[in-house]
């Protein structure tokens, strides 16, 4: 059934709702101004698909090795720490994000969507902690798109991508 949410503070209001991977939802969102205009509703369906950092939808190249850990999904994970080493991927969709644990001398990475460099990304942190959004997209126009991880420095992991469609 639909459930109403408010946001608020307007016209910057974000709403968080956490959703599980190869589930598709539908929303409906409408605006309503400060003297009480309301708008229409809009349909919004999504789906998010999850590729494993060990499935061959994912390319490698420069030096990733495979490690089995407990926490990630599918009970492993890729890690280089080599610096130009490279993960790649095709996909089709409206977002994409990249799943990685953050912690103690991890390293740094670059990403490019369709060959240009969008965000430097880096994963240290004060405590360890698996499965973290190491980056996501913004919302990018449908169609195939091309996600490039690149090892700037440290060590970096892939667990997952999470691919909105």
């Amino acid at each position: 059934g639909w459930h109403t949410v408010s946001a608020s503070p307007a016209p910057t209001a974000t709403i968080v709702k956490l959703v599980a991977p190869k589930t598709d939802y539908a929303f409906q969102v409408r605006a309503v101004d400060a003297v009480g205009n309301v708008g229409d509703w809009t349909p919004v369906e999504m789906r998010i698909n999850i590729r494993d950092s060990s499935k061959s939808t994912i390319s490698y190249s420069g030096g990733w090795t495979t490690r089995s850990k407990s926490t990630a999904f599918g009970r492993s994970l890729r890690s280089s720490s080599s610096p130009g080493a490279f993960a790649g991927a095709t996909f089709s969709g409206t977002g994409i994000a990249w799943v990685a644990p953050k912690g103690p001398g991890k390293g740094t990475a670059e990403i490019k969507i369709d060959g240009v460099v969008v965000a430097t990304v880096d994963l240290d942190g004060a405590k360890l902690k698996p499965q973290q959004v190491a980056w996501a997209s913004g919302p990018l126009a449908a169609g195939p798109h091309t996600l490039v991880i690149k090892v700037l420095s440290g060590v970096v992991d892939l667990d997952a991508l999470l691919i909105l469609v």
